[in-house]
């Protein structure tokens, strides 16, 4: 999950959660995916989406939500496929954004683009949400002999919603303009190319 200043946030077993105002609600019990439980003293634990999280600082994490909007951002359960809205889904690269290490990739895949796009005018903003994305779904993948060429179709279609959920502007037609770039970052895993 990316916070407000675009850091990656680390959602973390122990760690206590206060809401916008302050209020300590208790403590992180279990991380699923995108969501994490809330072991809440003298009440039933409850879930939370990590969309829900502002920011995490000395081993505090603060959400973005006051006392009455938490009541109607609990949930009972990890919603599952069926009970998300059209289009969203919980996914293996929902648990590799939480896993992310993009902090340092960003440093390394940025000199890799500047040497190779720098001097062409482009600009590393335009270009970084491209990469990161890349760089997830190589995060988020298993399997290691996968080729680029057999996740460029599910690539191309998650890119606009991941991108929308990340806070970066999407124009529809954006996919062939920067699937180079993400193609870069997934093929540039640990500084080696794996095509």
């Amino acid at each position: 999950m990316v916070s407000e200043s675009g850091d990656t946030v680390r959602v973390t077993v122990g760690t206590a959660v206060v809401t916008l105002d302050g209020r300590d609600i208790g403590s992180v019990k279990e991380v699923q995916g995108a969501y994490f439980k809330v072991n809440a003293p003298l009440q039933p634990d409850y879930w939370l989406s990590v969309d829900h999280v502002q920011r995490v600082e000395s081993g505090l994490i603060a959400l973005g939500l006051d006392g009455t909007a938490l009541q109607d951002a609990k949930l009972d359960h990890v919603p599952d496929d069926r009970s998300l809205p059209p289009g969203e889904t919980v996914s293996a690269l929902d648990d590799a954004d939480l896993l992310d290490d993009w902090p340092e990739a960003r440093e390394r895949l940025r000199s890799t683009w500047e040497a190779q796009h720098g001097a062409g005018g482009g600009r590393w903003e335009e270009a970084e949400p491209a990469y990161r994305y890349g760089h997830v779904l190589r995060t988020g993948q298993n399997d290691p002999n996968l080729q680029w060429h057999e996740i460029e179709p599910e690539a191309e279609a998650g890119y606009g919603d991941w991108a929308r959920r990340h806070g970066y502007d999407h124009e529809p037609n954006a996919w062939e303009r920067l699937k180079g770039h993400v193609r870069d970052a997934w093929t540039r895993r640990d500084g080696e190319l794996k095509v």
